[in-house]
């Protein structure tokens, strides 16, 4: 077993050990290419996405030296108009060895929850995470990660009557065969509807290079919603319920009344598959500073997404290990935006934070239009004391 993954890693070292000016092109490449790319919205989208690695990839489970890792994230836009808001949360591990001296196998989970809108229509999803990591030598210079998710996800609404009032243009969303909606319902207060949940499957890849003590450098590719999972959150017949309470008092003696077909209801009933790669890079130009770029694009057969951003990090207190991080970048999904980094470190803590700057297309939208990120992440180490073989004292010697 162990000569075959031997003979499997030396064939995948032969055909991505490039060298370091080749590959710094390459990934230089990708960045100029993305930040030109013009995108359509589409799926759960973090701008600083390197905070919240499992929700992207989970390759990425278990990747980092440490014991437990801790990683938190939350992002609101369009607040006072939209009520967007998107909050993300994993734990991973380094769980046991592989089955080489240099491999190893991680496992995790993770959850996310997206709202979007005054009726609350909230998509969530998340699950169980495990990826295996080839390192093709004692140092971990190169690793290459393969990654598996299983999960569910599902949707809800929590307040029916203002998705219904404030959407006028339901097309494709949901199909009413009334004219008039609004002339149908009673005052009832807030009425929500919990939908059922699916089986959401992802896979990841995910390449890491350390070639000296100043640079390093990571791609990822991942599919998500394999299956693509039915999200319908609710879908019945509210023509044909004499007790609907969401019905007008009439309906309860005559159903069959004009003002009660209300036809079918239904939302989008399957989650289109996820594509998303990513690629970054770390070079210390000094003892102090660091540069950072990253880049992320994604796409599902709806619409599409890049990013591409540089942060420069300067260590400010060497024995405590404190970082000032900052930097930019661009989005653009149809519209574009600025991306304005900022964040700190010390030791195992990083907390970073994202600002979305509308630039074009956004001004005219009422309320409060740019969006804001705040993240963190904490790498547990948990140290062992090493066991040392008993040695004979001998005066002689």
């Amino acid at each position: 077993m162990r000569d075959s993954f031997s003979k499997i890693s030396t064939i995948f070292r032969a055909i991505v050990d490039l060298k370091h000016m080749q590959l710094q092109k390459i990934l230089l490449f990708c960045f100029v290419i993305l930040s030109c790319l013009s995108m359509k919205a589409q799926d759960v989208h973090f701008s600083y996405f390197e905070m919240s690695p499992l929700t992207f990839n989970p390759a990425q489970t278990g990747a980092f030296s440490g014991t437990l890792r801790l990683s938190g994230h939350f992002r609101g836009q369009w607040l006072g108009s939209g009520q967007f808001t998107t909050p993300a949360f994993s734990i991973d591990s380094p769980v046991i060895q592989g089955f080489r001296d240099n491999d190893w196998i991680g496992g995790g989970i993770n959850f996310y929850s997206d709202t979007a809108g005054p009726a609350g229509l909230k998509t969530s999803g998340g699950g169980l995470n495990a990826a295996y990591h080839f390192g093709f030598d004692k140092n971990y210079s190169q690793v290459f990660s393969i990654g598996i998710k299983y999960g569910r996800i599902s949707r809800s609404v929590d307040n029916f009557t203002e998705f219904d009032f404030r959407n006028e243009d339901r097309t494709g969303l949901v199909d009413f065969g009334a004219s008039s909606v609004a002339g149908v319902f009673t005052d009832n207060g807030e009425l929500g509807f919990n939908g059922g949940s699916a089986a959401d499957y992802a896979i990841g890849f995910l390449y890491k290079s350390t070639p000296d003590k100043t640079s390093s450098y990571e791609l990822g590719f991942s599919v998500d919603h394999i299956t693509s999972p039915g999200v319908s959150f609710a879908q019945q017949n509210r023509g044909q319920a004499g007790n609907d309470p969401m019905l007008p008092e009439e309906c309860r003696l005559d159903p069959t009344a004009p003002e009660c077909n209300m036809g079918r209801f239904q939302t989008q009933e399957n989650r289109n598959i996820r594509f998303t790669g990513t690629a970054g890079m770390t070079n210390y130009i000094n003892d102090k500073l660091r540069l950072s770029p990253g880049a992320m694009i994604q796409f599902t057969q709806q619409g599409f997404e890049a990013q591409a951003h540089a942060i420069a990090g300067y260590l400010i207190d060497p024995k405590k290990g404190i970082v000032l991080n900052g930097g930019l970048g661009v989005r653009a999904i149809g519209l574009a935006d600025l991306q304005l980094f900022l964040g700190v470190e010390m030791k195992d803590i990083k907390v970073g934070a994202a600002f979305d700057l509308g630039v074009l297309g956004f001004q005219q939208a009422p309320g409060f239009q740019n969006a804001f990120e705040i993240g963190a992440t904490y790498i547990i180490k948990v140290y062992k004391d090493p066991d040392v073989d008993p040695v004979i004292f001998c005066p002689r010697f």
